[in-house]
């Protein structure tokens, strides 16, 4: 350590200190670029399956208020194959959209 330490204030007593500038290149945008430049595209993507949901949910309340819901849980299909057909097809449709 005192070798290390004897070498470092060897280095740093010396005026021939140069400052090194990295050279910036960006690979997406470019140094004028906003946060919410990063972020809109991102945003876009989540508000779009936000309201896919929110979509799928009120079809729910539409079916069981016009009586399809109960149509379809009289047959020998179980809940949960319900909720996942509303999931994937609304998901199918929200990644289109997206």
């Amino acid at each position: 350590n005192r070798a290390v330490l004897q070498v470092l204030q060897k280095s740093t007593e010396k005026n021939d200190v140069s400052v090194m500038k990295p050279e910036v290149n960006y690979l997406h945008g470019s140094k004028d670029f906003t946060m919410f430049d990063g972020l809109g595209p991102v945003l876009i993507g989540f508000f779009t399956f936000f309201f896919v949901f929110i979509l799928s949910g009120v079809s729910f309340v539409r079916e069981r208020l016009s009586g399809t819901l109960e149509r379809l849980l009289s047959t020998p299909v179980r809940r949960w194959e319900i909720v996942v057909g509303y999931i994937i097809g609304f998901g199918i449709f929200a990644s289109i959209q997206s």
